[in-house]
Order: C-alpha cells, then structure tokens, then sequence
C-alpha cells in the first residue's frame, strides 16, 4: 500500500438537479388530467429512485396529484 499525491478530491458526477416542484406546479397548472413522465438514463439511478422522489416532492407539494407506476413508467394523475 502507498499514498498518492492529488491536489483536490474529484467533484461527484450526477444526473444534475431536478426541480419537481416545478414540474409538479407546471402539471396542477395545465389542462391535463393524466401525464407520462419520460426520463432518460441520466437522470436518476433507478425508476425506483424516481419514483420516491417524486412522490415525496407530491406530498411536500400538498397539490392534489398522484404517482402510479405500470410497467417501468410513471404518471402523475390528479386527483
């Protein structure tokens, strides 16, 4: 074993920020009951991640808007 000189840690690679409460406001805001949510490879780890973000984004929210995943994807239906 032997230590390497580095002169700074490597910042973290990540998807980026998502703003949900904005998406979330966007949709209580529009004519659409129900929408499909597409992501792509880069913006979360899993769509199990996704999901619990976007579910607890609803909650915080207090908008009246559900998340339902079918078959890998997700939707947001108000309520």
């Amino acid at each position: 074993m032997k230590f390497v000189k580095v002169e700074e840690i490597p910042k973290r690679k990540h998807g980026g920020w998502h703003h949900l409460q904005d998406m979330i406001g966007e949709f209580v805001n529009s004519d659409c009951k129900i929408v499909r949510i597409d992501l792509n490879e880069h913006d979360y780890v899993s769509l199990k991640s996704w999901n619990n973000s976007m579910r607890k984004a609803v909650k915080r929210s207090g908008h009246p808007v559900k998340v339902i995943q079918r078959d890998g994807i997700l939707y947001l239906k108000k309520s």
